[in-house]
């Protein structure tokens, strides 16, 4: 299997900087970019991206879609697009896996208190279960 340096995007900022740190990764490496969107369904993409309105079923078409759109100074042919239903902590571990990652590069909303107890670190759970290195990166903060 080719090298593989996976980039979870949620379309946050922080995935957005994630992503141009993964693509220099891969480039380092003579890597494939592997892109990942986990679809939560009922879930919609954030910080004015296109929303995906509610559907049973995954609308994988759109969502590798969107991923092929997104600016990338990268060879077309070794990008990789992945769309998963699920748990974003659990899809992103299990994509690693399955693509024999050597890096998981992504990024994190950096929450705190209260906020991070109910909704869970993605990140913390990714770090602690991941079967390859992962380099974390913290978005742009909220005034910039």
């Amino acid at each position: 299997m080719k090298k593989s340096v996976l980039c979870p995007i949620d379309y946050s900022a922080a995935s957005i900087a994630a992503l141009k740190l993964a693509v220099s990764e891969a480039k380092l490496r003579e890597a494939h970019l592997d892109l990942l969107h986990v679809w939560q369904p009922g879930s919609e993409y954030s910080e004015g991206s296109p929303p995906i309105p509610f559907e049973a079923e995954m609308p994988r078409a759109k969502i590798e879609s969107d991923l092929a759109s997104l600016p990338v100074d990268f060879p077309k042919d070794r990008i990789r697009l992945h769309a998963t239903a699920g748990e974003p902590r659990h899809d992103i571990v299990e994509t690693a896996k399955q693509l024999e990652s050597e890096l998981v590069v992504m990024g994190t909303h950096a929450q705190h208190g209260l906020r991070h107890w109910i909704i869970g670190g993605v990140c913390e759970e990714v770090l602690r279960t991941c079967p390859c290195p992962v380099l974390v990166c913290r978005g742009p903060d909220k005034a910039d």
